[in-house]
């Protein structure tokens, strides 16, 4: 399975977006720019042509056929109804699993940096809380990431002729100091080892 240290042939696409997703070296258009500035002159998002396409933007674009609340929420539903799991307020429980709509916790928790010590008021061990996480991180890959990538290849002809500003990488010794103080932030919680200070995003920490 996807959420396991094994490997299948099937799974193999699904694992490489779960890794660069955490890593935020998914091909986003601002990531393509910095990787390639001449080939790729411009990161704005070619779909609703309003933002940067960032490691976060894709997953909130208005240009999505649904949206990251739908599909955390259709997702939960599904979840339990398979395995018959009995839940008198969805919508508390999800307000648990993700505290703030849209905060950098959130994000996280979809990258798969996920609490050991989670928890919630209902009678819902954490296995299950962690097998529901990693559902719908492949719902994202499939009804959101994958959808992405096609109406982006399709609308390739208008990604150079956009206008929004491009951010700038920061000075390397201030993205040292904002990566330690963000992972101590959270290290108390998700008791992280140091090692993913390396992994944080350059643009968004």
């Amino acid at each position: 399975m996807p959420n396991t240290r094994t490997t299948h042939p099937k799974y193999s696409q699904l694992k490489s977006f779960k890794i660069k997703f955490l890593l935020d070296e998914l091909p986003t258009l601002l990531n393509l720019h910095y990787r390639k500035p001449k080939t790729y002159t411009n990161p704005t998002c070619n779909r609703c042509i309003l933002h940067i396409e960032n490691n976060s933007h894709w997953l909130e674009c208005a240009a999505n056929s649904i949206s990251l609340n739908q599909l955390i929420q259709q997702t939960t539903s599904k979840f339990f109804i398979k395995h018959k799991i009995e839940l008198h307020n969805m919508t508390a429980l999800l307000q648990q699993l993700f505290q703030t709509p849209n905060s950098a916790t959130n994000l996280l928790r979809l990258q798969g940096l996920i609490p050991n010590n989670l928890s919630t008021t209902s009678n819902i061990n954490s296995n299950t809380l962690v097998t529901l996480y990693h559902k719908i991180s492949n719902n994202l890959y499939k009804q959101i990431w994958t959808e992405r990538c096609k109406a982006v290849h399709k609308n390739s002809l208008l990604t150079n002729t956009l206008t929004i500003a491009t951010p700038e990488h920061p000075a390397t010794d201030q993205v040292a100091v904002i990566k330690y103080e963000k992972w101590a932030t959270i290290f108390p919680t998700t008791n992280i080892t140091t090692s993913y200070i390396a992994t944080l995003n350059l643009v968004e920490v």
